[in-house]
């Protein structure tokens, strides 16, 4: 955002007007994330010398929560993510697993999508997986649509991390396919809307899903009889 200085006077208004309706949806830390087209993977511009930045890392480093990673998380989509924090990510999600997982709380979709938005930069297969299985434990309580789509979203960022396309594609399928024989029956219409529009832009992938469209059309049906 461009300095206040520096801003036209007729944009404050406006500027006013989205900052209370994010302030009153809770949403405002959700503008730290980046906007379509500032997520290009860039070299880490920390590994040389983070300088004073470093004692913002470290807090997450010694103390590896989802509120200090919040907290840090404008800081790594600014300027990257120096490889003791990413081993501090590794440890936060496998606190979190085995812990009772809403994947509707906004904390939780922020915590994913920072932790996503590494695995995905850096190529960690390993911490994208860890992420994956999280939101696959998640889903399986869901009673929000959107709920579902931040789980599902999370696999499909996951997979982008793996450079083996074909590995990649078929986990990523095994995972969704597990959501669609757990995800609560009420939820699997917005499942099947997904899963038809990814099979939409890959014929491989179209084929690898198939029994993953099967199981939620099931459910389904299961519904209406």
């Amino acid at each position: 955002m461009s300095p206040e200085g520096a801003r036209p006077k007729e944009w404050q208004r406006h500027l006013d007007a989205l900052q209370t309706r994010l302030s009153e949806a809770d949403a405002f830390i959700l503008s730290t994330l980046p906007a379509i087209g500032e997520s290009a993977r860039l070299l880490n511009p920390l590994a040389a010398d983070p300088g004073e930045l470093k004692k913002y890392y470290a807090q997450f480093e010694s103390e590896s929560t989802e509120e200090n990673l919040v907290t840090l998380a404008p800081l790594i989509y600014s300027y990257g993510c120096p490889e003791e924090t990413v081993h501090a990510l590794h440890l936060l999600m496998a606190d979190m697993r085995g812990k009772l997982l809403k994947a509707e709380e906004k904390g939780f979709q922020l915590v994913t999508t920072v932790a996503s938005h590494v695995a995905t930069q850096y190529q960690d297969v390993s911490l994208a997986d860890k992420i994956s299985d999280l939101c696959l434990e998640a889903a399986r309580s869901c009673a929000n649509p959107n709920a579902v789509r931040e789980c599902v979203l999370r696999i499909i960022e996951g997979a982008a991390a793996d450079t083996d396309r074909d590995r990649a594609k078929r986990g990523m399928a095994k995972r969704v396919e597990a959501i669609a024989f757990s995800l609560p029956a009420e939820m699997l219409s917005e499942l099947l809307l997904i899963l038809r529009l990814l099979q939409s832009f890959d014929n491989e992938l179209a084929s690898y899903l198939g029994r993953a469209v099967a199981g939620a059309r099931l459910g389904r049906r299961m519904i209406a009889a």
